[in-house]
């Protein structure tokens, strides 16, 4: 009973800071639309993804919608991850983040950086949404830090598909689309994750040709490696592992870098 209380102390209090705010930020269409095995039905184009339009955990996305392009952007496979949607009606312009750390620098910096590069003027006509992390369970709060900084810019993100709960688990995507700004979520098994990326990343260890695609997939590579880092509640950095301190070097590897595709 005692355990119940507390989720629900907790469920209150997040309904407090963040369920009950008033919304002056546009809401675009938001769907869930189930489970996903084959890529190709979620994209527009009903093609295969294309690798460059596709947020890799720890960087993001950004273009402008063209008729002569794409016009999507999307993330894989959140789990205690968080995929963050920014849509500027007033320009078409989007960014996809797939932040994998709780790091308040290099969130409150990968945002800032968003909204320069979608030339945002007027917050209001900014939507945002969020997909993944935790529910109530144990691991990094990834979620609220991106909330208080986009709430830091008058921007009210929606988040209603959570990964990890006390019930169950799921690997949500997310795909924006720049004609409209609306986002479409959803379920993917963890095959079709891994035949999505399984080619984009052997190309990249053994082609030289060291183009964008190659360049992104082995930061990914070397960030995957890299010992995870958690931030506390004082501010303090510590390696996941071994709760010991993090070094300003050790952090710095763990930026978001904003890729103009």
């Amino acid at each position: 009973m005692k355990a119940i209380n507390s989720l629900n102390n907790r469920a209150g209090t997040y309904i407090k800071e963040y369920g009950n705010q008033e919304n002056n930020s546009i809401r675009t269409e938001k769907k869930f639309v189930g489970n996903i095995g084959n890529l190709k039905e979620i994209t527009p184009t009903k093609d295969q993804p294309n690798a460059k339009n596709v947020a890799m955990q720890g960087e993001g996305v950004f273009s402008c919608f063209d008729s002569n392009k794409d016009n999507y952007l999307m993330s894989l496979n959140a789990q205690t991850c968080i995929i963050t949607t920014l849509y500027n009606l007033e320009n078409k312009s989007g960014v996809v983040l797939h932040f994998d750390n709780n790091i308040k620098e290099h969130i409150e910096k990968a945002i800032r950086e968003a909204l320069a590069l979608m030339d945002v003027n007027d917050s209001r006509n900014v939507s945002a949404t969020l997909s993944g992390g935790v529910w109530f369970l144990g691991g990094d709060d990834i979620a609220n830090p991106i909330k208080m900084e986009l709430n830091a810019n008058n921007i009210k993100p929606s988040h209603d598909e959570w990964s990890f709960s006390p019930c169950t688990e799921h690997y949500y995507g997310a795909i924006l689309n720049l004609k409209d700004g609306s986002v479409k979520t959803f379920e993917t098994p963890l095959w079709t994750v891994k035949d999505f990326f399984k080619p984009i990343l052997n190309q990249a260890r053994h082609e030289y040709n060291e183009n964008e695609i190659n360049i992104r997939a082995n930061n990914f590579m070397t960030r995957f490696s890299l010992p995870a880092i958690s931030e506390s509640k004082s501010g303090k950095c510590t390696f996941v592992d071994n709760n010991t301190s993090a070094s300003k070097h050790d952090i710095a590897k763990h930026s978001f870098q904003i890729h103009s595709v």
